[in-house]
């Protein structure tokens, strides 16, 4: 059996139609062939190594053919329950292009939730899956689809959907008695596709029972083989790559050129009694791609942030880090109606090049911080907000950008009696040591560790820096940035933090250099225009009788003319 069983998997490793074997047999074969021809789906059987299709005639998606990417992975994201018949909403789940999308869900029939005050009630999220309980004996109608974040506008497009965990807690059992004999049946989880699907993948114990449509659990499940994130127990904590138990028991459709679609999820219970719920695990693509590390968050919008901030205020008060002291800009943003300021702190050394001179250490202008690096060093820094002259730190959602990622010296190469070789240039590098929950960047900035290190691609001089260079005005309308600015800028959120760490580095290269390299911070460029900045606010003292002038907060909104950069 074995002998016949390799046999026909060599045949087909050998003509390409799968690139590597599975490591348990009766499990989809999903290492396909990178060509565009039609693939079809394999299940080699334990008894000898006859090869059944048992996938469907329609054909597969894959992750690069859909339009709409989406995942429940964000462990800060916000939702909102479906308990009280509200619609489920996961904020910010997916992308069109440069689209944001919510994950909405609705019931189309009567929803029974078995214990409506336990917390767990209703649909919730863990660990990148959708759990959606069902009374058992009971079943819904669900619409599921995406909208643009925080309206109501439908977008369709193509994506993917996994049910995971097609189990039943009973099996169909024959008994005999008093010479008479029968079976009883086991119950059984169901799903029904009411919109037609354009591709299917499905385990080997999922059963079909309306052709492409209407599927069924055929074995009995148990905790301990659930995907990661069940409420009660975590059988598989490195969540993804799936076990072979668990894909078969996995089915995955997809949806073309789909707004929202129709799905029933249904329990049965045969002849058992039973009481309480069972749990349908709902999510992204998981067997048309290996799942990896979660992909970039969706960017942040200015809608987004809790803590909204800007140093474009020409009056506002300041108190340098020369000297071993941390960098303050009073009254830089706002939470509410909290104040706060933006403090800059140090950790690890930072050496000043000219201390004497006015400009040295952290400065601010034209609604951009200038941190200059002396070339060849690194400083690691702490930055983040505290309520208005205190030490009491204030965390939230925000967003940071940093400008003008360029260098000095560009890599050449070079001939020479005889001899070649390659002259590396210089480059500025940031580090996002602490997570960041969003990065939008330009297209000079390149990755060097997938979402927290950047460095520049290219030359620059002083005509392409931002608005605010103390020797050079070379953009005087400041926003919007030119597309080389844009092409030169990193931009990232956080969520729920007060204060990040944050690595500005200047790597030599073969050249001699001296100087320093100035690094540009500010508020959102990328996320929200810059508006003009707001009016000075008129305040009666009630003590004196006096108008008090007193600067405002700033949003992230406010007018950002820009930094400078200057070579020492």
């Amino acid at each position: 059996m074995t002998e016949k069983r390799d046999k026909v998997m060599m045949q087909l490793f050998a003509k390409g139609v799968i690139l590597s074997f599975p490591q348990v047999w009766g499990v989809n074969v999903h290492e396909w062939s990178s060509t565009k021809l039609r693939r079809e789906q394999l299940y080699v059987d334990s008894d000898g190594g006859v090869i059944k299709q048992v996938s469907s005639p329609l054909p597969e998606t894959d992750c690069d053919d859909t339009s709409i990417y989406w995942g429940v992975c964000d462990p800060d994201a916000k939702w909102q329950s479906n308990v009280g018949g509200k619609e489920f909403r996961y904020f910010r789940a997916a992308m069109k292009g440069s689209q944001v999308l919510d994950l909405v869900i609705k019931n189309l029939t009567n929803y029974e939730i078995f214990q409506p005050t336990e917390p767990r009630a209703g649909i919730t999220v863990k660990d990148c899956l959708l759990d959606i309980p069902i009374i058992v004996g009971h079943n819904t109608m669900f619409e599921i689809g995406f909208v643009l974040t925080k309206t109501d506008q439908v977008v369709g497009g193509d994506f993917l959907m996994s049910v995971l965990d097609f189990d039943n807690e009973h099996k169909d059992s024959t008994w005999q008695a008093g010479g008479q004999s029968g079976t009883k049946y086991g119950d059984h989880e169901v799903v029904t596709f009411e919109t037609p699907i354009s591709s299917l993948r499905k385990g080997s114990d999922v059963g079909e029972t309306t052709k492409d449509k209407k599927y069924e659990s055929t074995i009995r499940g148990s905790l301990a083989d659930n995907p990661n994130g069940h409420p009660d127990h975590n059988a598989n904590p490195n969540g993804y790559p799936l076990t072979a138990l668990q894909m078969k028991k996995t089915m995955e459709v997809g949806y073309k050129n789909q707004q929202f679609v129709k799905v029933d999820l249904q329990h049965t219970l045969g002849d058992y009694t039973m009481r309480g719920t069972r749990h349908f695990f709902i999510g992204g693509p998981v067997l048309a791609c290996p799942p990896g590390p979660p992909p970039p968050k969706p960017p942040t919008d200015c809608t987004d942030t809790t803590i909204s901030w800007g140093v474009c205020d020409p009056n506002a008060k300041t108190q340098s880090n020369v000297g071993g002291k941390e960098f303050r800009y009073f009254r830089a943003g706002k939470k509410g109606s909290q104040v706060l300021d933006l403090v800059v702190k140090n950790l690890t050394n930072y050496e000043i090049f000219q201390p004497t001179d006015p400009r040295a250490g952290i400065t601010v202008k034209d609604c951009l911080m200038d941190i200059p690096i002396i070339v060849g060093h690194n400083t690691l820094f702490e930055i983040g907000f505290v309520l208005t002259n205190t030490d009491q730190v204030v965390e939230g959602d925000w967003i940071m950008s940093v400008l003008d990622f360029d260098c000095q010296y560009k890599d050449s190469t070079w001939q020479a009696g005889g001899k070649s070789g390659t002259k590396y240039g210089d480059h500025e590098m940031v580090t996002f040591e602490t997570k960041i929950s969003s990065l939008r960047k330009g297209s000079e900035v390149k990755d060097l560790v997938l979402n927290k290190q950047f460095e520049n691609i290219i030359r620059g001089n002083l005509a392409d820096n931002p608005n605010g260079h103390p020797d050079h005005n070379a953009n005087p309308g400041g926003y919007p940035l030119s597309a080389l600015q844009v092409s030169k800028t990193v931009e990232v959120g956080y969520r729920n933090k007060g204060f990040v760490k944050v690595d500005l580095r200047h790597k030599l290269g073969t050249d001699t250099m001296q100087g320093t390299r100035h690094f540009f911070v500010g508020g959102p460029v990328l996320a929200c225009p810059p508006a003009p900045p707001e009016p000075e606010l008129q305040l009666q003292s009630a003590v004196a009788n006096l108008v008090v002038t007193t600067p405002p907060p700033h949003t992230e909104e406010s007018s950002m003319s820009s930094g400078s950069r200057r070579r020492s």
